[in-house]
């Protein structure tokens, strides 16, 4: 019943879920012990829906497909950790030896985006996104050594990577 509030669009649509008591009651539910809710009419109620929809919920969005998803952590998850999580960072993508392993990850996700066919803004600006991840992942310090050195290229150190 809480999720079909949270598609209510009007006060009279919240009015077929009873009391404002009552649907407060439910919504308490889905924020912390600390947070009050102090709505006294439907109105306001449908405030703190909209609220607790875009701060609240948010975490548990179900998307349509694979690619939504990926767009979603790409240009619009704010915890950094948890981003890499859900689009399977590993830190050996760091490492000197991680450069082909993240050459796979960001083409795996590549064609998931297919920002060369799907040419919607925000498929660019994530793909984009993806491209700045990638580019944090294999950038080479000053200190490192030049890829075509044969050094380079030895993975000395105990990389799983290592060929």
């Amino acid at each position: 019943m809480a999720n079909s509030l949270f598609g209510a669009n009007t006060s009279d649509e919240l009015e077929k879920f009873g009391t404002v008591e009552k649907i407060v009651t439910q919504l308490k539910s889905f924020l912390p012990p600390s947070a009050t809710l102090a709505a006294g009419s439907y109105e306001e109620l449908l405030k703190d829906i909209k609220w607790i929809k875009q701060h609240v919920i948010r975490e548990e969005q179900v998307f349509v497909n694979p690619r939504q998803e990926h767009i979603y952590y790409l240009l619009e998850h704010a915890n950094g950790k948890e981003r890499k999580q859900k689009l399977g960072v590993k830190d050996e993508f760091y490492q000197d030896c991680g450069a082909s392993a993240a050459r796979k990850w960001r083409n795996r996700i590549a064609f998931i985006l297919r920002q060369d066919t799907c040419g919607d803004e925000r498929t660019q600006r994530a793909f984009h996104r993806l491209q700045e991840m990638y580019a944090e992942m294999t950038q080479l310090e000053f200190d490192d050594p030049l890829l075509d050195q044969p050094d380079a290229l030895s993975c000395e150190g105990g990389c799983d990577n290592a060929k």
